[in-house]
């Protein structure tokens, strides 16, 4: 039996931009922006229970999004 990927699954495209932070020269910081290209995704709706849990933490939950397991995708990364 042949072994199917997830990418059929990944049916949208969200663009990554990535802070970067480099010294001014002057003792301060010059924090830019870079657009890393669009990533695979899916996105689909939270259910009652996921939301339920988000509430309780003081949070919300509005989509679970989904990424390949190789995407590069780093904490405070932005769409």
């Amino acid at each position: 039996m042949r072994r199917r990927g997830i990418g059929h699954l990944l049916n949208h495209r969200l663009a990554q931009w990535r802070r970067e932070e480099r010294p001014d020269g002057a003792g301060g910081v010059i924090t830019e922006w870079t657009d890393l290209g669009p990533l695979r995704c899916r996105i689909s709706q939270p259910s009652a229970a996921e939301r339920l849990a988000a509430q309780q933490a003081g949070a919300g939950h509005t989509q679970p999004v989904y990424l390949s397991p190789t995407a590069a995708v780093r904490r405070g990364d932005d769409r």
